[in-house]
């Protein structure tokens, strides 16, 4: 899978804080997150606003919304947002990571990567091995830096106050 130029984007309208925060990672054709999100009808869209906004927020249940694979040592990166539309249910899976090791360590993003129809019960773990592979990805290390940049802002950067998420 070729990994070239990538682009992060933080989801609109949704719930920031200075702990967490979630993204999509787009620029490729496997990365159909910010795709699937942006085209869902209303209440799903809010729905899932509102889980994520939860989510930011420090909570981490109900696992009927979201949730890690903490127990999985090769996943447990891996993270997911589930939402309902009619007879359909969404995925949107993801990864954790800690992108400002050196301004802010406890900040933790989720970088949404990819969309799935869920038919099973379990998730399908090969959902979770594409998105460990964007997760070890350069590229996508590149666009999250470019996003969030872990150093100190200039005093010239912030317009003179501080610098929040």
């Amino acid at each position: 899978m070729s990994q070239g130029a990538l682009s992060f984007r933080m989801v609109p309208e949704t719930r920031r804080s200075e702990r967490r925060g979630i993204g999509f990672l787009e620029g490729h054709g496997e990365l159909n997150a910010a795709t699937v999100f942006d085209d869902l009808s209303a209440k799903p869209k809010r729905d899932l606003r509102a889980f994520m906004g939860e989510w930011v927020s420090g909570k981490d249940r109900p696992e009927s919304r979201f949730h890690g694979w903490p127990n999985d040592e090769e996943c447990k990166m891996c993270f997911v947002f589930k939402a309902k539309e009619k007879n359909r249910n969404h995925r949107f899976y993801g990864y954790l990571c800690n992108p400002l090791t050196k301004t802010n360590p406890p900040f933790r993003l989720c970088v949404l990567c990819i969309q799935a129809l869920k038919k099973e019960r379990e998730s399908d773990r090969s959902e979770l091995l594409r998105v460990k592979i964007w997760s070890e990805s350069t590229a996508a290390q590149e666009a999250i830096r470019q996003f969030f940049p872990d150093r100190p802002m200039t005093h010239r950067e912030t317009g003179g106050r501080q610098w929040r998420m």
